[in-house]
């Protein structure tokens, strides 16, 4: 079940237009900040910050459906060749460092493009993933982000995170910018089997980056979203110092908290529809 009524507006992130692209770079970039989370992990919080910091890239979701078609066109990509050498172009920040967002989905539609064969990763449960198959996607990987540092971000409630996840898929608000007229947003309805899906593919996408990280033998640099929430500075300042750069102000947030008392009553039911499925299995 989905909200009634008219969606409100979807409003152009500025900073995937052209005005938020660097002078040309030409090769590859130096160094690549590899943010691996998934929707709803504060994300776009952590991206705004390194992007107003000047001097660690802007991190989008570049390799996603969502974006990478508008981006391929306004650059003129044509194949994905061209697509990751424009990207290297035009999203490399002075200092030579190019910052991307990367969901699990986002690896696999990669990953497949480039080999076909993968296409079984997506069907394969996260535990039963042969080691060899995460190394041939850590090879596509390094060859498009070259000399990665490996983030990982992920939110421990995951309950929230659907809920989270959920209410923007019905309203279509992914990032609050103070820009949105709340009168013109549909009303979400709590929907329990829509929930226990974003559920479901959290869990898994966080198995999949999990198996990833030790098939490679990464240790990820690891940020919560509740560590954030709680001191969002210390966050930001000791990604700085991974990326070799000197402590700095962090930059004043755009973003406004999305979560609200809809948000927990949501999460509230959830757990407790949850916790009954569990005792009476159908």
């Amino acid at each position: 079940m989905t909200g009634s009524g008219p969606r409100a507006p979807r409003l152009t992130y500025d900073l995937a237009l052209a005005e938020a692209d660097y002078p040309r770079w030409e090769g590859p970039p130096r160094r690549t900040l590899v943010i691996c989370t998934h929707q709803r992990s504060g994300s776009s919080l952590l991206g705004e910050a390194i992007t107003f910091a000047g001097d660690m890239g802007t991190p989008l979701e570049y390799f996603h459906r969502g974006f990478r078609p508008s981006f391929a066109q306004r650059w003129g990509s044509s194949g994905t060749e061209a697509y990751v050498a424009d990207l290297h172009r035009y999203r490399t920040d002075p200092g030579g460092t190019l910052a991307v967002k990367l969901f699990w989905q986002d690896v696999a539609d990669i990953a497949v493009e480039r080999d076909p064969a993968l296409e079984r990763l997506r069907a394969i449960a996260p535990g039963d993933v042969p080691p060899g198959l995460y190394r041939r996607v850590r090879a596509i990987l390094d060859a498009l982000l070259p000399n990665a540092t490996w983030v990982s971000l992920e939110r421990r409630d995951t309950v929230r995170q659907a809920v989270s996840l959920q209410r923007a898929r019905q309203t279509d608000v992914w990032r609050d910018l103070a820009r949105h007229d709340a009168a013109s947003m549909p009303e979400p309805q709590y929907d329990f089997a829509a929930l226990s899906d974003q559920l479901h593919w959290i869990l898994r996408a966080r198995d999949r980056w999990n198996g990833f990280f030790a098939a490679n033998e990464i240790a990820p640099h690891i940020i919560t979203y509740e560590r954030m929430v709680r001191d969002f500075e210390t966050c930001f300042r000791d990604l700085r110092a991974l990326m070799g750069q000197s402590a700095a102000t962090l930059p004043p947030t755009r973003m406004r908290r999305q979560a609200d008392a809809l948000s927990e009553a949501w999460a509230h039911r959830l757990l407790g529809d949850l916790r009954r499925r569990a005792a009476c299995p159908a």
